[in-house]
């Protein structure tokens, strides 16, 4: 791929998630809340049975913008460091993100799908409960995802690898990090006994997911709109001699 086509693939790989993410979310609705009796979960899955299906569409293929973007990414980031584990480290859990968020969004599908008749509602509970869980999983290989991609750059600080200020300027590595951090706080949701730290309960989630989009927005339009990558190569590159006569 040339530059200015990868650039574009980039760039529509991560609006497509951003797009596809939010519009599915708000397709689904509410969940029932973790601690809501087993006989509400039953009467969700038949109601919204077909905004839980489309919503699966959405993000189905949210996931597969995801995987592009993060390759086209860590490419990028590899090309700029290619003595960095980093970046392959960085795709491998974005390849794991994607993977648990597909086996998760299954199981709301399935029971969408084929109904919750002859279930007994323990049991529909049980499975949403399981579905809670991966999302709430989900926020380890995000955390690791972000946080590799931002310490790529981050290390540029020193001066050890200054062409990745052509990937992400250093101010986004810095905040790459910390929002890993938020997504690694969102895993203790698992651990907690109120609902605001139940697992995947509404804020845990919406930490996940809101920091997650953000950044991929924050990172898709820096790339595309923010020529940063002209001055670090004006500043890292020797001059380019004229040739002899």
């Amino acid at each position: 791929m040339t530059g200015l086509v990868t650039r574009v693939a980039h760039a529509g790989a991560g609006l497509a998630f951003v797009v596809l993410s939010i519009t599915g979310i708000a397709t689904i609705g509410h969940f029932p809340a973790p601690s809501a009796p087993p006989a509400q979960f039953v009467t969700y899955f038949t109601v919204h049975r077909d905004a839980i299906l489309t919503t699966n569409v959405l993000l189905s293929l949210a996931n597969g913008a995801l995987l592009i973007w993060f390759a086209l990414l860590c490419r990028a980031l590899l090309q700029a460091a290619p003595c960095s584990p980093l970046p392959t480290l960085a795709f491998g859990a974005a390849v794991l993100l994607c993977a648990l968020g597909a086996a998760g969004a299954m199981l709301p599908a399935g029971l969408a799908h084929y109904g919750t008749t002859g279930l007994e509602p323990s049991t529909v509970r049980l499975l949403q409960d399981i579905y809670y869980t991966s999302n709430a999983f989900s926020a380890l290989p995000a955390a690791l995802a972000v946080g590799a991609v931002g310490a790529v750059g981050a290390v540029g600080i020193h001066g050890a690898l200054p062409r990745t200020d052509r990937v992400l300027p250093r101010w986004l590595s810095i905040l790459s990090i910390a929002i890993a951090a938020l997504e690694l706080a969102a895993t203790f949701t698992l651990t907690g006994d109120t609902e605001f730290f139940s697992p995947a309960g509404t804020y845990g989630t919406s930490v996940l997911f809101g920091s997650l989009t953000a950044w991929v927005l924050l990172v898709t339009i820096t790339q595309s709109l923010v020529p940063h990558h002209r001055k670090a190569r004006a500043e890292h590159d020797p001059p380019v001699q004229p040739e002899s006569p």
